[in-house]
């Protein structure tokens, strides 16, 4: 459906209504709310702590929460007819029909309340929204917000796996585990189900209790298709054996070989006929044939498809049972998820008679602005369409060719509806980010014709419009010069393999940093992007191009560690901004074995401690040591772990043995990101001893749960990055949100088919039913 777009400017646009915004990237979006913000308390005299915004992220809400200060502070220092740089604002006041003190009045008050500004992610209005109203909310005081529920749905399904699925008997529960059952499979779909992608098979109705009567009805069942089988089988059989000399006629003209085989090896004969590479002469000359080869394949499927059923049962009774434990435990606890605040305010708010709840948000905010609205979710959309429908200012912000987070349950459906549902549309295209030449070959490619759709929503009566980018008419952003040519601002590609991809990104790499590089950065502004200096900008033209100013874009960390191998080996510095689980490294690996060398000192022990990146030894040095002295060190060691903590020990061993000069000499790995995860570990490690009294066999025994995977809650627990800002960034797509470069790669942008690996495809898969418009998953055991 085509929507009519209006052309937005913060300065004029009607403060009324439900608006929603399509702000393509670069566009100005936080500077046209903390406009619009501005407008509200000056035109609309909305006090600051009656505007709600909602974004992201953090980082966004501290993005945003500056603006908005800095923009209410410049107007009260343009109201005094002070002079500040910003004209908008100036023009704001000039143009507004309030009197001088009026202006001044209203400003003074919104700059002593702006501590009270409600500047918030969705997770954090939720909390809010029911902890102020906890009775109408029907919730409990002082709830504890769980971080992380991944090892309280692992402990549940544990105890459910000991209770019901080792109870089943053993020649069945063989069967089951060959067709896909296990624990893993388990804790995804039930997370996946809990986080509201409901499971395919599950009815909330139905009973899936286990007992030896359902058993002892898997087994006639299978042994009523095991008979089938065999009857089919037999008659197959059969007719071949009856219709061996028309077949032997048939066949024997186009391969006499093969035709051979009905009379000496009839199985062999019926697996080269059936074969997917079998001539095209086998169609045309055994169409009989091949039709019963195919009903008895099915047959013989039959037992499989029907152990998947009941592992989907299985699974349905995993479902109830670990999400009753599940909710039980945080209901005894009195704990939430983040899942959860949206939930329960979603049911609170969607509650027929649940007026009080709507009349309150409404009294406290009157104007309410949603950014990032394309990764909105159909819950949290709810809430604020009741909420906020009626008698509120409403604008929805987003830009659904950024709408790249349908894992976490954005749905780019509830921005269609909320789009059929405003007021007013608006579009902000024009980028102010990005260089003449760039915004030109990003048009180009999104409209290449009017045929092909780049978003992939042909035949749908929903789809996003592209709306072409438009450039300021005084863009100065830089240019890539080649020699004294400007460089295409967008080059595609194509190799074979995923190695040759990161070889190729490498090189190129060190094409355009090596010393006498033709490649420049053409400065055409005063200062303009963030990576030049000021006085750099004022005195160069051009500047030759440094690694800060790449970025490299992956979908996975793999890939972007295969990537960082091959800069290593040119000698050009990277770093992996994707925060990974610190106890998931290597190196968590190896201070494990270091501690495990000192509880218990022996020859095995202390050779695996040593043979690693932290000491530099190989084989041959470990085979050379001085066992008798290597001993009495391990000793001290285990003295200082003992009497003066984790902390110091490892401390000592990293003096011992130089590690910090070894690791940063590495060549062949990142040297600076292994010692700045040793160094995180090591903190992580004396925090645990101390704070929850563990001895040293206890600390040991909590890393290793850690490494094996069980789930550590908060933001300590993620790898920090490297500190080294001048350094080729790698990240990965979903994390590279807001960040900008002067030059990007995107390699493994190719959607390959999971039926072409096999072996990677997904476990579970997930799909938007089109009726209901709720997600579902099911289980992929092919």
């Amino acid at each position: 459906m085509k929507i009519e777009f209006k052309h937005f400017d913060a300065k004029t646009v009607p403060l009324a209504g439900i608006n929603l915004i399509e702000a393509s990237a670069g566009t100005g979006k936080t500077y046209s709310i903390a406009i619009l913000a501005l407008r509200l308390i000056i035109e609309n005299k909305i006090p600051i702590e009656k505007i709600l915004m909602v974004t992201f992220t953090k980082a966004a809400v501290a993005e945003l929460e500056e603006r908005i200060r800095l923009f209410v502070r410049l107007a009260y220092r343009a109201a005094q007819n002070e002079i500040i740089e910003d004209q908008n604002i100036v023009d704001l006041l000039k143009n507004c029909k309030n009197t001088q003190e009026t202006n001044l009045e209203l400003l003074k008050k919104a700059i002593l309340f702006l501590d009270e500004t409600s500047i918030v992610t969705i997770h954090s209005f939720c909390q809010q929204t029911l902890t102020e109203f906890a009775f109408e909310t029907q919730q409990l005081f002082g709830a504890e917000l769980l971080q992380d529920t991944s090892a309280l749905l692992l402990d549940a399904t544990n105890k459910f796996w000991r209770e019901y699925v080792t109870c089943i008997p053993t020649e069945l529960l063989t069967l089951f585990i060959a067709q896909g059952l296990s624990r893993t499979s388990l804790v995804d779909t039930v997370k996946a189900h809990l986080d509201g992608k409901t499971f395919f098979r599950y009815k909330e109705t139905e009973k899936y209790d286990f007992n030896e009567s359902l058993w002892n009805e898997v087994r006639e069942e299978l042994k009523a298709i095991e008979i089938e089988e065999e009857k089919l089988k037999k008659a197959f059989y059969d007719d071949l054996e009856k219709d061996k000399q028309r077949l032997w006629d048939l066949g024997h003209k186009k391969s006499s070989s093969t035709a051979n085989k009905l009379f000496t090896d009839i199985d062999d004969w019926i697996r080269i006929i059936s074969a997917v590479k079998a001539g095209a002469y086998v169609k045309e000359l055994y169409p009989d044939v091949l039709k019963n080869i195919g009903i008895r394949k099915l047959e013989e499927l039959a037992a499989s498809h029907y152990i998947k059923e009941v592992n989907d049962k299985i699974t349905c009774h995993a479902i109830n049972k670990v999400g009753k434990d599940v909710t039980d435990f945080k209901r005894r606890n009195n704990q939430m998820s983040f899942d959860d605040l949206i939930a329960n305010l979603n049911a609170a708010i969607l509650k027929p008679d649940n007026i009080k709840l709507i009349e309150g948000l409404r009294k406290k905010y009157e104007a309410v602005f949603i950014d990032e609205f394309q990764d909105t979710d159909r819950k949290q959309y709810q809430i604020f369409e009741k909420a906020f429908g009626e008698n509120t200012i409403v604008f929805y912000i987003g830009d659904p060719k950024q709408s790249i987070y349908a894992w976490r349950k954005a749905d780019i459906f509830t921005y269609f509806e909320a789009q059929k549902a405003a007021d007013n549309c608006y579009e902000m295209n024009v980028n102010f980010r990005s260089s003449s030449s760039y915004i030109k070959a990003m048009n180009s490619f999104f409209n290449q014709n009017e045929e092909f759709d780049p978003f992939h929503f042909e035949n749908s009566e929903q789809s996003i419009n592209y709306i072409e980018v438009n450039s300021p008419s005084n863009n100065k952003k830089i240019t890539i010069l080649n020699h004294t040519e400007p460089e295409p601002p967008l080059t595609i590609v194509s190799l074979n393999n995923k190695d040759d991809i990161a070889k190729a990104v490498a090189s190129q790499i060190a094409e355009l940093l090596e010393e006498d590089s033709i490649y420049t950065i053409e400065n055409k502004a005063s200062i303009q992007n963030e990576s030049i200096n000021l006085s750099e900008a004022k005195n160069l033209k051009s500047r030759k191009l440094k690694p800060s100013d790449i970025g490299i874009l992956v979908r996975t960390g793999k890939q972007g560690k295969d990537i960082q191998v091959q800069l290593t080996k040119l000698n050009i510095p990277s770093v992996t901004e994707k925060k990974g689980k610190i106890f998931e490294s290597a190196e968590a690996k190896y201070v494990y074995y270091f501690l495990m060398a000192l509880i218990d000192i022996n020859r095995s022990n202390i050779n695996r401690a040593l043979l690693s990146p932290f000491t530099g030894y190989n084989q041959k040095d470990i085979i050379e040591l001085d066992i008798p002295l290597v001993t009495e060190l391990f000793k001290n060691f285990h003295t200082l772990f003992v009497n003066d903590g984790v902390f110091t020990s490892i401390k000592s061993f990293i003096a011992y043995y130089q590690t910090n000069s070894i690791l940063i000499a590495s060549s062949s790995e990142n040297g600076e990101k292994a010692l700045s995860n040793l160094y995180q570990i090591a903190e992580l490690l004396h925090k645990a001893e101390t704070n929850k009294k563990l001895n040293a066999v206890d600390l040991i025994h909590w890393l290793k749960r850690g490494i094996d995977g069980c789930e550590n809650e908060g933001d300590e627990y993620l790898q920090r990055i490297e500190s080294d800002e001048e350094a080729v960034k790698i990240v990965t797509i979903h994390a590279s949100k807001g960040l900008e470069y002067n030059v990007v790669f995107a390699p493994f942008l190719d959607f390959i088919p999971a039926s072409t690996h096999p072996k990677k495809a997904k476990r579970l898969c997930d799909f938007r039913n089109p009726v209901t418009g709720n997600y579902q998953s099911f289980t992929n055991y092919d």
